[in-house]
């Protein structure tokens, strides 16, 4: 069977579930959204299998609330989540008679489950519990209305290549940074952490970009931040000076009031 997503976090989008006929697109609960005890984690209901550039997986922005920090971290996990139907039927029709949401008791990080490697939460690498600090904003490279993806190579050396667009944006080696390794021998599912605009998402059906295409979409992805910019910037990006990327303003860890 193919390859979907799920997470407590998650319900069916009604409204956009007929974009794509072969799979379903999942919107954020109204409570995970508001919560910040309520886990954002979303997994892949099978593992990754490996290809010959490593284990790769994609998912579509479809919404982003601009209200929010855009801090969501994508990686894999040795860990795989309960699923609705590993439920037992009494616990089921009770939680169902309350009117409760399935609930897989997870951490409100998915940073926070055990044999999990992400990247994200604008500018961490997080490994089984520990994190490093890296240069990566999210929060400048996925904006509202764009439809953005999100896009998570591991390496068969052990390193995650997150894509924005299908172009890197960060490159991790876990063991570089002093943290501790990603077995790629394991069973490994794909996990995106949903905290803050991200509100609606979907799993893509493809492949690690190649070479041909990454140099397509540099072009492609200059005029559209020229589109975004003023004129100076498209006069910079016409003459080929690059600008320094942005900084973030600096966020403390437990800052989930503005995550989402």
């Amino acid at each position: 069977s193919s390859v979907n997503v799920f997470g407590p976090a998650l319900v069916v989008d009604k409204q956009l579930d007929y974009v794509n006929e072969k799979r379903i697109v999942f919107a954020k609960r109204k409570e995970a959204a508001l919560d910040p005890s309520v886990s954002k984690a979303v997994f892949t209901d099978a593992p990754i299998s490996p290809l010959t550039a490593g284990r790769w997986f994609e998912v579509r922005l479809w919404h982003v609330n601009s209200g929010f920090l855009t801090s969501c971290a994508m990686g894999f996990t040795q860990f795989k989540a309960p699923e609705p139907e590993d439920e037992d039927e009494s616990t089921r029709l009770a939680r169902e008679e309350e009117g409760l949401p399935f609930d897989c008791k997870l951490p409100p990080k998915a940073r926070d489950i055990p044999k999990t490697w992400l990247v994200g939460y604008n500018g961490k690498a997080c490994a089984d519990g520990h994190s490093a600090a890296i240069d990566l904003h999210l929060n400048v490279k996925i904006l509202p209305l764009t439809l953005d993806t999100l896009g998570c190579l591991l390496t068969p050396a052990g390193h995650i290549v997150m894509y924005v667009n299908r172009l890197e944006v960060a490159r991790v080696d876990f063991g570089g940074l002093g943290l501790p390794l990603i077995d790629t021998s394991a069973e490994l599912f794909g996990v995106v952490d949903l905290t803050g605009g991200p509100q609606t998402v979907e799993l893509e059906e493809s492949f690690p970009p190649t070479e041909g295409e990454v140099a397509e979409r540099q072009v492609l992805q200059a005029k559209k931040d020229a589109r975004r910019s003023p004129t100076k910037k498209k006069k910079e990006v016409a003459e080929g000076v690059q600008e320094e990327p942005k900084q973030d303003a600096p966020q403390a860890d437990n800052a989930d009031f503005s995550e989402g």
